[in-house]
């Protein structure tokens, strides 16, 4: 990958504590998003998570806009030689723990195997869901060198409407057949807006106030969750109320971007940001321990009566410490080199 998750790259470089921050402050969206749900709850249960979901959906755009401003463009002046690195970054982790998920759903099912099916879900990384991200991610890298070129010209608008047409299509799909396209996360235009603007904003140094990103992004954050109960009383897809790619969850993840933009400064290393050099094992390893971990909340026993709230805070702690201490002991015992190329920390 490029240089914002490479570990090894991490000892020997110079890194930006400003956006290792913002990562840490995404992986922990991202598991705070899987943890148990409140789709099930009612009462206040059901609307304190309908409220959260709506100021959390905005990860998976934070971790691709900052992918796009990190891009190096001078690298990019040999394309097929940045084109080979990253893929050979992003590919070999990505069909490493896409392995391990298959294996483990395979041995789970208990059924008969169906082979073509299986290669299927190994090459795409349907066995985990949350691999999607890895998926867009060479999507986008392989336009990387169109998209930087679309830069320059009065044409770029065009790449932007991608994202917004696609948001649209997603609403039209759900009001003809009531439930969302299959895999449609899965899909580069859907993302694009937000990679593109990481690039957009790197090469142009464009002054944005503060102020209004934040009110922007409060707006467009009180219309989303008025947007999810109408949606909901409507009878439409609950996935659609509570996806990342609804209409005011786009809206509302771009002001939060550039937000971000317009805050960067300088920053110290902190706990929060040493998190965040560590997203990419985290979000490759939470998948492993949300599936070891979620079934104790899920059961009843100690946690029957505890608050939702409560619940999602306890299993982000542990998964998220669970996945930082395999991490550690991985590197322990098989070396950082090896670790990061084959595991992806």
């Amino acid at each position: 990958m490029d240089d914002d998750w490479e570990y090894a790259d991490a000892m020997t470089k110079q890194r930006d504590s400003y956006w290792d921050l913002w990562r840490g402050v995404a992986i922990i969206a991202v598991v705070w998003i899987h943890t148990k749900s409140g789709e099930s709850y009612a009462g206040w249960g059901h609307d304190y998570w309908v409220v959260v979901k709506k100021l959390i959906d905005f990860p998976v755009a934070l971790f691709l806009f900052i992918s796009g401003y990190l891009v190096n463009i001078d690298k990019l002046r040999a394309p097929g030689t940045w084109m080979k690195t990253r893929m050979v970054r992003l590919l070999i982790p990505f069909f490493v723990w896409s392995g391990v998920y298959t294996i483990i759903e395979t041995v789970k099912s208990q059924g008969a195997v169906r082979p073509l099916a299986t290669l299927v879900k190994f090459v795409f990384g349907f066995s985990a869901m949350p691999l999607y991200f890895i998926l867009v991610l060479v999507q986008l890298t392989v336009l990387t060198p169109l998209l930087v070129q679309a830069l320059h010209t009065r044409w770029v608008w065009a790449w932007y409407a991608l994202t917004p047409a696609y948001v649209v299509l997603l609403y039209a799909w759900t009001i003809r057949t009531g439930g969302m396209p299959p895999k449609y996360y899965c899909l580069f235009p859907g993302w694009l807006c937000f990679y593109l603007m990481g690039l957009h904003l790197r090469q142009n140094q464009t002054s944005i106030p503060a102020a209004w990103m934040a009110a922007g992004f409060a707006v467009s954050t009180a219309a989303g969750v008025a947007e999810s109960y109408a949606l909901l009383h409507a009878g439409a897809s609950p996935e659609l109320a509570g996806s990342q790619l609804s209409a005011t969850s786009v809206v509302g993840s771009c002001f939060l971007l550039l937000l971000v933009y317009a805050m960067r400064r300088p920053a110290k290393p902190s706990p929060l940001s040493a998190l965040g050099v560590d997203s990419y094992g985290v979000y490759y390893l939470h998948i492993l321990w949300m599936g070891l971990i979620s079934p104790a909340f899920d059961v009843g026993g100690m946690f029957v009566s505890a608050p939702l709230p409560a619940i999602q805070a306890m299993q982000v702690v542990t998964v998220v410490a669970a996945s930082l201490l395999t991490m550690m002991a991985v590197r322990k015992l098989a070396g950082r080199r090896p670790a990061s190329r084959l595991l992806g920390f």
